[in-house]
Formats: C-alpha cells, sequence, structure tokens
C-alpha cells in the first residue's frame, strides 16, 4: 500500500511540475510577444500646441510633404492637390482616382453587409493577411507629425464625398489606423459612405469625421482607404482642417500645431457638425465575452486543481485500503 502511495505522489510531481513548466515558458512567450509589438508612445514638443487648430488646413502649399499615397495607390489611379473652389475653410485636398476597377479584396471587404446584415465577402482575408488585399487611397505618418506613433489620438476632420464614390466598395471611402506593416488596428473602421438626406455629404461638407486611435496599438499610420472597386476617373474625397489631439497623458500640450500655414482668419462655409462616433477598438478586443472568460483561466488554477484531484484520489484509495485489511 505504501508503495502504491508513493507512485501517485511522484505522478503528482511529476504533473505539477511539467505543467508549471509549460505555464512559465507560455507567460515568457506571452511577454515577449507583447514587447515586440509594443510601441511607446513619444513626442516632438516642437510640433504640439495647447490651442485647437488643424495639423492639415491645407492652405499653404506645404501639405504635400504630409500627404502620402498608399501601398497600393497606383492600382487606383491615386493622385491629389490643392483645391481653392470646394473647400470648408480656405483650400481643401481634393483626392481623384482613376481606374477600369481593381479586383480582388480590400483592407474592409470583409466587414461589408447587405440589407439581411449577411457578410458580402465571407471568404475576405484577414487585416493581418496584407499581402491578399488591395491597400489604396492616401495616408499619415505619425513622424511627420512629431509623434511616435498615433496611440491614443484623435483624429478629427472635415470630408466631402462626390456622386462618382458609387464606384467604391459599398460606396464608401473607409478611414482606420495601422502599424508599419500596413495591418489595419481598429475592428470598426470609419465609414464615409455616401448621403444625399438630411447629413447630405456630397453638397456640403461634414465636420463630423472621426477617427479614435486605440492605445497601445502600434499605429504609426492614418489611412484613407479609397477601394475603387468599379471604373471610375473623378474626383472621390475632399478633405479640409485635420485635427489631431493628443492623448491624456501628454501634459500642457493638447494638440499636434499646423504645419502647412493655416489661415485662421477664412470664413468657414456651411456644414454639418452633428458628431458621429464610430466604435473603433484593438482587434484583439472582438473576442466575445464567453470566450475571454474560458481563455482567462491562469494555468496556475488548473495546476492546483489538478494537484487537489489527485491527492484527494490518493487519500479515498488510502482509506478504502485500510478498510479492507481491517475486516479480512
Amino acid at each position: 500500500m505504501k508503495m502504491i502511495f508513493k507512485r501517485l505522489l511522484s505522478l503528482t510531481a511529476a504533473a505539477v511540475f511539467a505543467l508549471s513548466s509549460f505555464s512559465v515558458l507560455a507567460f515568457a512567450d506571452d511577454e515577449e510577444e507583447e514587447e515586440e509589438e509594443a510601441i511607446e508612445f513619444t513626442y516632438d514638443e516642437s510640433y504640439l500646441t495647447d490651442t485647437k487648430e488643424p495639423a492639415l488646413s491645407f492652405d499653404g502649399s506645404a501639405f504635400s510633404d504630409y500627404i502620402h499615397l498608399t501601398r497600393d495607390a497606383g492600382v487606383g489611379g491615386i493622385s491629389f492637390e490643392q483645391d481653392k473652389d470646394t473647400y470648408y475653410q480656405g483650400n481643401s485636398l481634393v483626392v481623384y482616382a482613376s481606374t477600369s476597377g481593381c479586383d480582388g479584396y480590400f483592407s474592409c471587404s470583409g466587414m461589408v453587409r447587405d440589407d439581411d446584415n449577411n457578410l458580402l465577402y465571407p471568404d475576405a482575408p484577414d487585416a493581418e493577411e496584407t499581402d491578399d488585399i488591395t491597400i489604396i487611397g492616401i495616408e499619415l505618418h505619425a513622424e511627420d507629425f512629431g509623434l511616435s506613433c498615433f496611440d491614443g489620438c484623435l483624429i478629427n476632420f472635415a470630408y466631402r464625398l462626390t456622386e462618382e464614390d458609387t464606384a467604391l466598395l459599398d460606396s464608401s471611402v473607409w478611414v482606420f489606423s495601422a502599424n508599419e506593416d500596413n495591418v489595419r488596428q481598429v475592428n470598426s473602421p470609419t465609414q464615409l459612405e455616401i448621403n444625399t438626406l438630411a447629413d447630405n455629404n456630397i453638397s456640403q461638407y461634414q465636420t463630423n469625421g472621426l477617427l479614435s486611435v486605440p492605445a497601445d496599438s502600434s499605429s504609426t499610420k492614418i489611412i484613407f482607404e479609397i477601394p475603387t472597386q468599379g471604373s471610375i476617373d473623378a474626383a472621390v474625397l475632399y478633405l479640409d482642417n485635420i485635427t489631431i489631439s493628443l492623448p491624456d497623458t501628454v501634459e500642457d500640450y493638447g494638440y499636434v500645431a499646423n504645419v502647412d500655414s493655416y489661415n485662421a482668419s477664412a470664413e468657414p462655409r456651411e456644414g454639418s457638425d452633428e458628431l458621429k462616433i464610430s466604435k473603433t477598438t484593438s482587434l484583439g478586443d472582438t473576442t466575445s465575452e464567453v470566450e475571454k472568460s474560458s481563455d482567462g483561466i491562469s494555468p496556475v488554477i488548473i495546476i492546483v486543481i489538478i494537484v487537489i484531484v489527485l491527492i484527494v484520489a490518493a487519500a479515498v484509495f488510502f482509506i478504502i485500503r485500510k478498510t479492507k485489511n481491517r475486516f479480512y
């Protein structure tokens, strides 16, 4: 009996050691992965201000140093220039597309639904599979504004679409933050969809363009995706007064200062100022609560449960054995 009990204890010890080693390795891998992905939010104070003003107003000529074409912009024939006629305040940016249509998937293809709320492209690649996605549009780079990344920032802008945008995926321009590898870092991008009703965004500017960049997301880019699904050769997007609000962790400063000669005295044109905030969280937040609760069980707790079960089993076995010896 003693021999059996010793063997049970030995097996218990071995199981505990193996599980402990596994949990330590798992924790180490998780910590290493987090360290690799995280970009610390830092800034150059010379680019910042405590006065609210647009970082990009498109009023001067320097704006062209801060607007970049996305990786696949050439596929959609994307180009841009300063516009002095269709503006919200001062001058604006106009973006053109010229293409017979682009095949394949875009960054936001997997989010488009039909009238019955069914996904139109259920086989669309995940955001991480950037090699299988066409990214067409323009983008902002954090380093141009003295920032290491846009994490925790709030991006506000005035925009206006055109009737030609029916050639775009879901008749929309999509706005989201991305990392250096062009991986989208929000699960709900801001969708700028053609609207000819009360909040008409074709005949007038809408000043409610908004993107909240998740903290700790390593978002070094803000992408205005123009998914040219159909044939188009026209202006597709007007932008004006892009404001970059800093995270609350930045003391003494609230905004990125203007970099392109903002004409504050210019009279703004009439536009809609109704604020509509899209939910923007990190991709990791899409897990359901049930999945989170099951995934969140600590390996240490599992080890403790196994040890208790084995000890109880050994004790029961020992008691039964003792009882048998007493009566027989």
